[in-house]
Formats: structure tokens, C-alpha cells, sequence
């Protein structure tokens, strides 16, 4: 068989279970923590203050979501690298795919949100 063929394989190849259910948990409690970091960075910065997020100077949610992007982003990474690494790279490199898709997507639009709040 030469290089250039294409080998079938079986959808079940590259995938467990447990793995799956394992990188489900831990998008789940990543992405929880991050939830509950803005909402008490936010919480605990407005007070009462409804103005407050149109300041324009850099406030501790602008970094959280700065970090989460950034978590995100190595997520995305360690996807490329589980895939071609990894011995069940279906379900390792699909989970870490998602959890920085997620990361990135919640950080992109709380930093939208604060640049339109800020512009408008």
C-alpha cells in the first residue's frame, strides 16, 4: 500500500468513551469557574454603579476575560496537538477543541459587549 491511498476507518476509531465523558467534566467545571469569576469580578467591581462599565480605563473584568481568551486560545492549541499525539485523538482533541471554542466565544463577547459599552 503506498502513501497515497485512503484507509477507511471505522467511526468508533480514535474515540473512548470514558475520555469523553472525562473532557465533558472538565469543560463543564472550567467553564463554570469562569462564569462565576466574571460574575463575582463584576459584582463585587459596579456596586451600584450602572455607569461603571462605560469608564474607559482597563478594569479587572477586562483582564479575567483577557485571561479566559487566553486559556481559550491554549486550549485551542493542545487540540492540535492531542490530534496528531494522542491515542484516541477523536475524543481528546474534540474536547479540547470545544472548551477553547466555548472560551474563546464567552470572552469575545463580554469584550464586545465592554467595547460597546464604552463606544456608545
Amino acid at each position: 500500500m503506498s502513501a497515497d491511498e485512503d484507509i477507511s476507518v471505522s467511526y468508533k476509531d480514535g474515540f473512548k468513551q470514558s475520555r469523553g465523558r472525562l473532557w465533558m467534566l472538565t469543560g463543564v467545571v472550567i467553564i463554570v469557574g469562569a462564569v462565576v469569576a466574571w460574575t463575582n469580578t463584576a459584582l463585587e467591581a459596579a456596586g451600584d454603579n450602572s455607569m461603571f462599565y462605560a469608564s474607559r480605563r482597563v478594569l479587572l473584568l477586562d483582564r479575567v476575560m483577557s485571561a479566559t481568551f487566553v486559556l481559550g486560545l491554549l486550549f485551542n492549541a493542545a487540540s492540535y496537538y492531542l490530534a496528531r499525539s494522542s491515542g484516541y485523538p477523536r475524543s481528546d482533541a474534540g474536547g479540547a477543541a470545544q472548551i477553547g471554542f466555548v472560551l474563546c466565544t464567552m470572552a469575545g463577547i463580554g469584550m464586545m459587549a465592554r467595547i460597546a459599552a464604552i463606544t456608545i
